[in-house]
């Protein structure tokens, strides 16, 4: 329906191409070996163990996130960003990671691990500079850096690479037309 809207009224015209370009390539750290936090889907709660509330969640649950299928960040003020999912594919967490860890380039999947799986990492965010040069900075919080945390906590690490990508090109577009 977005399509059909974008090519009425914009005259939009895209297609997708095949290119090499600079990636993040998720590995194990071990082969063969995830971490503490990473762990098959079969192995954990199930997801109808869990039935979904309408709240947020709270920080300190013991299945983190409380629902499967969905990925959940939660970044307190003053304390350590959490981020989880249940019941996913390493295809997804890679997806994934380029907005959790706030990185510069794709991640894609070179684990070699199928299936589903459940997943969750604390790390210490990164500080935001002051608004204005007078203000305080906000203090440092302990803990591992989201490389760290990706490394000890869930076995990955990820390294620089080039990977085929589906990137979308625009061929055509026009100012829309007045109503």
């Amino acid at each position: 329906m977005m399509q059909s809207l974008l090519a009425e009224r914009f005259k939009v015209a895209v297609h997708f191409e095949t290119q090499v370009a600079p990636v993040l390539a998720m590995v194990l750290v071990k082969p063969g070996q995830t971490g503490p936090k990473l762990s098959p889907h079969s192995e954990g709660v199930p997801c109808d163990a869990t039935p979904a509330t309408n709240g947020p969640p709270a920080y300190d649950t013991k299945v983190f996130p409380p629902v499967c299928d969905a990925y959940m960040m939660m970044m307190p003020p003053n304390a350590m960003a959490k981020a989880g999912s249940r019941n996913t594919t390493l295809a997804l967490l890679a997806g994934a990671l380029p907005g959790i860890g706030k990185l510069d380039h794709p991640v894609v999947d070179q684990t070699g691990l199928s299936g589903r799986f459940d997943f969750s990492i604390e790390f210490a965010p990164e500080s935001n500079p002051p608004s204005t040069p007078n203000a305080d900075a906000p203090a440092d919080l302990p803990g591992p850096t989201f490389s760290d945390a990706l490394r000890g906590q869930l076995g990955l690490k990820l390294e620089p690479a080039k990977a085929p990508l589906q990137i979308l090109v625009v061929d055509h577009i026009e100012r829309p037309t007045e109503n």
